[in-house]
């Protein structure tokens, strides 16, 4: 997964900065509960940080939601997933924390 390409960056960039003011909360906010500081925060929603899948994962953390809410469309199926099998799956289900 090429998490820095031009296009899937500025698209992550984009879901981070949608989904951070949908909680009302500031860059600084969220610089705290990720353990960084509010510039970095703002590099990564202008898309001019590079990303790997670890800060990806605090981002998700320091929103409380699952990563797939800052990924783009396309990556959030696994490619060899059928539609047949994307149904509701067995056992409990996990949903995003709504603190």
């Amino acid at each position: 997964m090429d998490l820095n390409s031009g296009s899937t960056r500025q698209e992550i960039a984009a879901n981070l900065r949608r989904e951070r003011e949908a909680q009302g909360i500031s860059q600084e906010q969220l610089a705290r509960r990720c353990g960084m500081n509010q510039s970095k925060v703002s590099r990564l929603e202008r898309g001019i940080q590079k990303l790997d899948t670890d800060l990806l994962l605090i981002l998700a953390a320091g929103l409380r939601r699952t990563v797939d809410v800052l990924l783009p469309k396309q990556m959030r199926t696994l490619p060899n997933q059928s539609k047949a099998a994307s149904g509701p799956a067995e056992g409990p289900q996990l949903r995003p924390s709504q603190t």
